[in-house]
């Protein structure tokens, strides 16, 4: 490209950001302080309270995620609006959240993984992170049958856990220890699993680790009663992010079907109210799961792609930005880099 190309490019991308209409979807997950958090899935109460009152500051519209693809519906999408969502169904977005919400008159979706909400079960990725990131003492070695295939690992001298920065390694990454390792394998493995199969070696892993779900005791699940807590007053609308949290496009048909279906069902049983909207696990989809989402009643769908949202996005897999536990001026150039201020 040469420079005058160059130049033309960067100026429209400078105009589009600045006089397109464009909205963009924030996706968070936990309002919470946690020295193990290897997926940066925490955002601590300070900063998410800077960056609520950063939205405000620079004029941006805080709108429901329903009325941000309602308004792509209509094509009729106003600059500078921003809708905030939150995935899994974490307690700490009733104790934490939603009092930084409703300090800022911020509207806010809340996707919940419809099939744990209630349940004693801990979500099965924080299982993983809690025996292999966490626990201190562990068998040497591991043997999970799983669909037929046996898998057998041995810890060596990782059996003790390592006294490291938690923050010195991301899952999927090149593993430091033994325990690493195991981490992304069985991750690959459960992710990609049937949801009863899966269910399976999580308790395999539990009694193999000797731990109970009260370990999981501040990352837990909310219950029915604090999900209606949360839904209540019409400042968090209640989405749903599938039963069980699978990756649904490596689902068969009819489990797919069944993610989408039984988790609107559930929470609508739950609430007493209409739920519009879903988001994909892990963001991952696929053009029959987006259509077996419009089929389940759906009114539209949130994937992950790291995009502002526009008057034509699609309406079954709308874009979302992941945010971490930024300072002010890296969330404020996060807004800058989608939608100028």
């Amino acid at each position: 490209m040469g420079r005058i190309a160059k130049l033309f490019h960067r100026g429209s991308l400078a105009f589009k950001r600045r006089y397109v209409a464009r909205g963009l979807i924030l996706i968070y997950h936990r309002v919470a302080e946690d020295p193990v958090d290897p997926w940066r899935l925490c955002v601590s109460p300070d900063n998410f309270a800077r960056h609520m009152e950063i939205l405000r500051k620079k004029g941006f519209k805080t709108v429901h995620v329903s009325a941000l693809a309602d308004a792509v519906r209509a094509r009729n999408l106003p600059r500078k609006s921003v809708a905030v969502s939150f995935d899994d169904g974490y307690r700490d977005n009733l104790d934490a959240a939603r009092p930084i919400l409703e300090k800022y008159d911020t509207p806010a979706a809340h996707f919940a993984t419809a099939g744990y909400i209630g349940s004693d079960a801990p979500f099965w990725w924080d299982v993983l992170d809690g025996i292999f990131l966490r626990t201190t003492q562990l068998p040497e070695k591991l043997d999970i049958n799983l669909a037929g295939n046996r898998h057998h690992w041995t810890l060596g001298r990782d059996a003790v856990l390592k006294k490291k920065k938690a923050s010195d390694w991301k899952p999927l990454g090149p593993p430091h220890t033994r325990r690493h390792e195991i981490h992304d394998a069985l991750w690959h493995l459960l992710v990609a699993a049937l949801p009863e199969e899966r269910d399976g070696i999580v308790k395999q892993l539990m009694d193999w680790a000797e731990l109970a779900p009260a370990t999981w005791a501040q990352s837990r699940p909310m219950s029915e009663d604090e999900l209606r807590k949360l839904g209540g007053n019409g400042l968090v609308e209640i989405g749903a992010h599938s039963l069980t949290h699978p990756a649904l496009s490596a689902l068969p048909p009819e489990l797919q079907a069944h993610e989408l279906s039984a988790s609107k069902a559930r929470l609508e049983s739950i609430l007493g109210t209409k739920v519009r909207g879903c988001s994909y696990p892990q963001g991952r989809s696929s053009i029959d799961v987006q259509r077996r989402a419009r089929e389940a009643g759906y009114d539209f769908a949130c994937g992950s792609v790291a995009s502002a949202v526009g008057s034509r996005s699609n309406l079954f897999h709308l874009p979302r930005v992941s945010v971490r536990d930024w300072s002010e001026e890296r969330f404020a150039g996060l807004l800058d880099h989608y939608i100028a201020a």
